[in-house]
């Protein structure tokens, strides 16, 4: 199971999580572009499902994150229709392989999408995605609430 964390760390998460990719449905609200903080990464989040729910899907590589193990994983949601627990929170549990990982995902007040990724409770993994990018040039961060 900490070979299972550690790639999670690793990676950035991406390469660890074998979800097929969902299609994304025509009312997604999106919220941003968040990136690894190596830079290599581009995650798309939206609010999807009811519009409660939280989805964050691997959109682009470059630079050292530009890998054939993490291309394999192009498209794939890492976080899928997580439901909200609070302000700023969302939870759910990930299969990864045959090893299921719970995980929580907290927009911070700096605008970071910070994912805890957890295993029998006392292994976790902590990864933080910066913001990048709003829907268009000029769109302001997502909205942190107090």
């Amino acid at each position: 199971m900490g070979n299972v964390l550690r790639k999670l760390a690793a990676l950035g998460v991406a390469a660890a999580v074998s979800l097929g990719a969902v299609p994304a449905m025509a009312e997604d609200a999106f919220i941003g572009i968040f990136q690894t903080p190596e830079g290599g990464m581009d995650y798309r989040a939206t609010m999807c499902g009811d519009g409660t729910l939280l989805c964050v899907q691997l959109v682009d590589l470059h630079g050292a994150g530009d890998t054939d193990k993490n291309r394999k994983y192009m498209g794939a949601y890492i976080i899928k229709e997580f439901p909200q627990v609070r302000k700023n929170v969302w939870r759910g549990v990930v299969q990864i392989k045959e090893d299921r990982v719970n995980g929580d995902v907290t927009l911070t007040p700096n605008q970071e999408l910070y994912v805890k990724a957890c295993a029998f409770i006392v292994v976790c993994a902590d990864i933080k995605l910066h913001y990048v990018a709003g829907a268009d040039p000029g769109a302001k961060p997502p909205l942190y609430v107090y």
